[in-house]
Parts: C-alpha cells; structure tokens; sequence
C-alpha cells in the first residue's frame, strides 16, 4: 500500500470514528424527520447505537425504536439507520431520509390503530419482503406483500366479520399504490391507498356484502351504497 492509499485509508477510518461518536439527537435534528410527519420525544445514545422514544407518525404512537445509524451512509449525505421496533411496529429491518424516504424490510408487523385512518380498525397489517423507494419526485421503487385481519374483527361499530386481505405496493407513475383485496362473490372487499408527491392520499375502499349489519352499519362510518357494493373515499395529506 503506497502513502496515498494509506492516507485515505487512515482518513476514511477517522471520519467513521468521529461521526459513530456525535449523539444521535443531534443527527436526527439536522435530518428534520418532521417534514415527512415524523415526531420523537427523546433521542439518547449516538449514531453508532441509540434509542428512540415517543417516535409518532402523523400525530399517532408508534412506541420506543432502537436504531443503529450506518456511519458510511453518512459520508454520502444520507442518514440511514438499522432498526428494530418492540411497539406499534414490531420487527426490524433499514430505513432512510436524506434525498427521499427509503425502507427495506424482510417482515414487520404494524398495529393498525397507530396508522392515520379515520375509518376505525383494529388489527394488524403484516409487512414482508419491503423494498421502497420514494424522492422528490414521487415513487421510485416499490414492492411489498401485505395481509392484514382489520376486517375479521369488524369495522368501528360494525358487527360483522369479513374476510382477510393481501395484496402488496407498486409504483403507477409517481404515486405509491397500496391495494389489498379479499372475499369472493357476494362478500368481497378491495382497498387501494395511493400515496402522491407532496404528501396527499387518496383511500378508496368498497365493500360487497349481503349481511344486513353490513347494510345497517357502514353508511354510519361514512359510506354509500352504489349498485349493492358500499363505497368510500377519502382523500387528505398525511404528517
């Protein structure tokens, strides 16, 4: 090894050295993760390991989350983290900011009422083989397998039991597309949650059912019935 490569050898090492020593409070600040809906109470540790407490997405609890930032990523201008969540979101994989949102996750599992629906559900949405990629410019990547039982146990007040739902994410242009169905025939559902630049969504969920409760219940929560199939859509910005 001559003297050059020694010296950036030398001078790489430092800087990984130096930067797994700044607390991690002061990196998440600089990153703002506010401005994707983001919030925290208390950071403690450094970069190299710490823990997050009282993270919340879009005004909802998301518990404490043990991360682990990636030091290399850091020379890059990009804060990406290892993590691994024991609350809302159980399960651990990577994630970042820093020219856009990015996740890679083998499995999570994430209660739905920590998600910002206004349709009342209970739950959980079980996440594998995530890989997204999201910029300025809206969806740059994304694949996932979703299921979730929300509705096995029941809408708000709705009594009734409905099927569970898969399905998974893809990119349409620059919108992030989340589609899950389920059911067959009479009682069948499909829910597609779209994801655009700037923050916006717009959840589409429609529902066909011959239970009475069905008929009864869900224009309570919201809905409309078109052609014997219960409609609804919301649209809004998230964080």
């Amino acid at each position: 090894m001559n003297n050059r490569a020694a010296a950036a050898l030398f001078a790489a090492v430092f800087a990984v050295v130096l930067i797994s020593t700044v607390p991690l409070g002061l990196v998440l600040g600089a990153a703002a993760p506010q401005a994707v809906g983001v919030t925290y109470q208390r950071a403690t540790g450094t970069v190299w390991s710490g823990s997050v407490r009282g993270v919340s997405w879009a005004g909802r609890s998301w518990g404490d989350i043990t991360v682990r930032l990636l030091p290399l990523e850091l020379l890059r201008g990009r804060l990406d983290i290892a993590f691994d969540g024991a609350g809302a979101m159980r399960g651990a994989g990577r994630a970042g900011l820093g020219g856009g949102m990015r996740l890679n996750a083998p499995s999570l599992t994430i209660d739905l009422a920590a998600l910002p629906l206004s349709v009342p559900l209970a739950g959980r949405l079980e996440v594998t083989e995530a890989d997204l990629v999201i910029d300025d410019d809206g969806c740059g990547r994304a694949t996932a397998r979703l299921a979730t039982d929300a509705l096995v146990r029941g809408i708000g007040p709705v009594n009734w039991s409905g099927p569970r739902l898969a399905g998974g994410a893809r990119c349409e242009g620059a919108d992030l597309v989340v589609a899950l169905t389920g059911g067959t025939g009479a009682d069948a559902v499909e829910i597609t949650l779209r994801l655009k630049p700037g923050r916006a969504f717009r959840a589409e969920f429609a529902i066909a059912s011959t239970d009475r409760a069905v008929a009864q219940a869900l224009p309570l929560v919201g809905f409309s019935a078109q052609d014997g199939v219960y409609r609804l859509i919301q649209e809004g910005r998230w964080g």
